[in-house]
């Protein structure tokens, strides 16, 4: 199977599934105590194509970031922000210093207040290219090292952290901090860009994996996402940070095909709108687009400019 007959099959999946919801069945194994649900709580996928960012919002009304993808991909970011007014950031989590995911740290920095930047206490391999706490520093963003094993709280959300105790000197992407958010009975699972080295090595420290949403690591190529790794998520949908144009390699065959063994439904980072919002509300995960309101008010205009 070719990469476009791959391409539209997951489209017909994608225009299928993007607005619906969906009863989860309660693990009560899964969740952490701390994180009993009391309101609804969002994950939205920025569609920036091949770069990470996300922004989670609790029911408490507190918004944060996971990435910041590119530099370039600042003003979609921002534009989605705008358009769910948002005028300040509670934190925003790296995952690695990677262009494609640190890129808009310094815009976002300068643009929004950012109260806090959660960072990996041991990644000495991949901030070669962005010197992110002394950006904190220069926007007066409090900065907070992660370790493994942190539990965090945000509102009715529990953020448990994994990461390399020691870094991956031979490949900077396996230094990435993994967060594990807890709503409910609900699980999503952030891998940054590991691999599978990074993958072998949470599954044999034990660290709880199954997640009801798994944000595939690296792209969504086929150096992550093993089938064992799969296997032990178990997750309904898989988010995949890249998409046919910017970055081929993320509709890869092998990992289509173990995503199918597995009953995985794929989204791409490509829709109409800004994003897509994954809203996790007592068990049930609703899944619908992000409009883009400044598209449809400059279409607005510019339709009564050719009206003159």
């Amino acid at each position: 199977m070719n990469h476009k007959r791959i391409f539209l099959t997951l489209c017909i999946f994608l225009l299928l599934a993007l607005t619906g919801c969906f009863r989860q069945a309660a693990d009560s194994t899964a969740a952490p105590e701390a994180s009993e649900e009391t309101g609804s709580f969002t994950l939205t996928f920025i569609t920036i194509g091949k770069g990470d960012s996300f922004l989670l919002s609790p029911s408490d009304g507190t918004h944060y970031l996971i990435d910041t993808g590119k530099k370039k991909d600042y003003p979609q970011i921002d534009r989605l922000l705008r358009t769910k007014g948002i005028d300040r950031l509670d934190g925003i989590f790296l995952s690695h210093g990677h262009k494609d995911h640190a890129g808009g740290l310094e815009s976002l920095l300068s643009s929004f207040p950012v109260d806090t930047l959660y960072l990996s206490g041991t990644d000495s391999v991949s901030y070669q290219d962005i010197d992110a706490e002394e950006l904190a520093g220069q926007y007066g963003t409090n900065v907070q090292k992660l370790s493994c094993g942190d539990t965090l709280q945000l509102g009715d959300v529990a953020v448990q952290c994994w990461l390399p105790k020691r870094p991956f000197l031979d490949n900077a992407n396996n230094n990435s901090v993994i967060l594990r958010l807890t709503h409910g009975s609900n699980c999503f699972l952030m891998m940054g860009d590991a691999e599978q080295e990074e993958e072998a090595a949470l599954l044999a420290s034990g660290f709880p994996v199954s997640a009801n949403v798994l944000k595939l690591g690296h792209h969504g190529e086929n150096d992550a996402s093993s089938l064992t790794f799969l296997k032990q998520v178990k997750p309904q949908y898989a988010l995949i940070a890249g998409n046919e144009k910017e970055n081929p390699d993320s509709l890869n065959p092998q990992v289509q095909e173990r995503l199918e063994q597995c009953s995985i439904t794929p989204y791409f980072s490509e829709c109409d709108g800004l994003g897509i919002d994954f809203v996790s509300d007592h068990g049930t995960i609703c899944i619908s687009a992000v409009e883009d309101a400044s598209s449809d008010s400059e279409a607005g205009t510019e339709s009564g400019r050719n009206k003159k």
